[in-house]
């Protein structure tokens, strides 16, 4: 009688079954893929009950929490996993934010490439040290909302909370300080730039006309509206009084208020005191002293803690990192 003999096992060759479907999932070529790394592997489902894109990202955000924190490697979870968890939601938040797409619900915004992006935003998270994971658990009951604000004053009606009474005073006192860096006199504001005159209308081209004669207008004559006062002509509590006031165009902070749900309470950039939350988001800078990494922790924390900043220029964004070391 022969022998069967039983043919050797063929070995699997690298990068096959679970770990080929694992690697899968951390593809970010198409929108799909970012949401799939996200843990949304049906699209359509999860965003059944979502009316508009707003929707649809906070449960991208919800997705984004859930996972971040499962896959933190201060866990034990895995770095290639987690970076690639960070990648993919920046990529889609930036496709939220620059309106590229109206909804991530239908099938041809899936679709769409987004390989380069998520190259470079995984390139950007493996040259960078994102923060532990209490930070993340601290934003969970917030995550839909973001608790600060940055942006420029429209106006300069609005004071400076950290000059606002305490105690129950809801009315503030003329000369009242506070904590306010520019009422206590530390810093100043920058003095107002005189705009230039146009020296060709008021004595000609240099060819010995004269410029333009100016319109007359019909009726009478408006009254000039007098200027407000500068800080520098002004003494004892009215210069406070100006002091403690945002100027229009300068950037200020504030925080959500949780009866109107709007931003309130807001504060000049430099007397505002970063809040736990988003100092536990930011590089150490006794170890991290470079403005471009907290620029880019500031950047990460947009629509989820602290928003707005995006928003700034860059020169403006460059005054608020300022803040943030000194």
């Amino acid at each position: 009688t022969s022998l069967f003999i039983m043919p050797p096992k063929k070995k699997k060759k690298a990068g096959g079954g679970g770990r080929q479907e694992k690697a899968r999932t951390f593809m970010g070529d198409t929108v799909r893929g970012c949401l799939m790394t996200l843990g949304i592997d049906d699209p359509s489902d999860a965003f059944s009950n979502a009316e508009n894109i707003e929707d649809e990202f906070k449960i991208i955000k919800r997705s984004w929490h859930k996972k971040v924190l499962e896959c933190h490697p201060d866990k034990g979870g895995s770095e290639e996993e987690f970076r690639a968890v960070q990648a993919a939601f920046d990529v889609l938040k930036d496709k939220k934010n620059s309106g590229t797409v109206g909804t991530f619900g239908s099938s041809s915004a899936q679709s769409a490439s987004t390989s380069s992006a998520f190259k470079h935003a995984s390139d950007a998270a493996a040259n960078c040290n994102y923060p532990g994971p209490e930070f993340y658990e601290n934003m969970r009951e917030n995550i839909n909302v973001p608790l600060y604000r940055v942006e420029i004053a429209r106006s300069d009606r609005s004071i400076c909370h950290k000059a606002a009474p305490k105690g129950g005073i809801r009315e503030r006192i003329s000369g009242y300080k506070g904590s306010c860096r520019f009422g206590l006199g530390e810093i100043c504001h920058p003095v107002p730039e005189t705009p230039p005159v146009d020296v060709g209308a008021a004595i000609g081209d240099g060819t010995g006309k004269e410029g333009p004669a100016p319109t007359k207008k019909r009726g009478r004559p408006s009254k000039a509206k007098p200027k407000p006062p500068h800080g520098s002509t002004l003494t004892g509590d009215a210069y406070v009084d100006w002091a403690v006031k945002i100027p229009m165009d300068s950037v200020r902070v504030g925080s959500i208020d949780p009866v109107s749900g709007n931003y309130a309470r807001w504060s000049h950039v430099e007397c505002w005191r970063v809040p736990s939350k988003i100092h536990q988001g930011l590089p150490n800078p006794h170890v991290t002293p470079d403005p471009a990494e907290f620029e880019r922790a500031l950047l990460s924390m947009n629509d989820v803690l602290f928003c707005g900043f995006d928003e700034l220029t860059v020169e403006r964004r460059a005054r608020g990192v300022g803040a943030f070391l000194d």
